[in-house]
């Protein structure tokens, strides 16, 4: 392996397992705070990594994140306070109307969204025909649960800064269910 790296993913903490994890906190609680000041992760993920970083002790103020995924950017477009809308998210097509509620809400709802069309386009399998029913019948738990989800994580790093990017050159499509 190049550079040494027995596994790849070590390069993408937000990949990484739990030990991974534990040995970035390490790191990032023994990090000097006059010399770094600044916390940047590019295809952030789950911000899983942003997280430990904060629980460490680093600002969220201080973090600069970004990834090229839908899920992602809606995560991040909403902790960090940005414009749903700017997404440009659609489904078969159209826009995707955002419901009048409170940013959470409506983050939720494309979140929920995002998570329908991907169930519904795997296939005529038992398991995910299942899945989608459920999603459909308990639509409004589904959305409470993901708004409460939305809500942690923006509690965890407020004033984390996001930039939705696209994977195809040129800006075109890339953040689409």
């Amino acid at each position: 392996m190049p550079a040494g790296f027995a596994q790849p993913g070590v390069l993408f903490a937000g990949n990484s397992s739990a030990p991974d994890r534990a040995f970035y906190r390490q790191v990032f609680n023994k990090l000097p705070r006059d010399k770094y000041t600044r916390y940047v992760e590019l295809r952030v993920g789950s911000f899983a990594a942003a997280l430990v970083a904060a629980n460490a002790g680093i600002p969220p103020s201080c973090m600069e994140t970004s990834d090229v995924t839908l899920y992602t950017g809606i995560v991040g477009t909403y902790v960090s306070g940005g414009d749903l809308l700017s997404l440009g998210m659609t489904l078969d097509g159209e826009p995707v109307e955002l419901p009048d509620a409170p940013h959470q809400g409506q983050a939720a709802h494309m979140l929920y969204v995002h998570c329908l069309a991907r169930m519904q386009a795997k296939g005529e399998a038992q398991y995910w025909s299942d899945l989608v029913t459920d999603m459909v019948e308990r639509e409004a738990e589904h959305k409470a649960r993901l708004a409460d989800s939305l809500r942690s994580i923006g509690e965890r790093l407020p004033g984390v800064k996001f930039t939705p990017k696209c994977m195809r050159p040129g800006g075109g499509g890339g953040r689409h269910p």
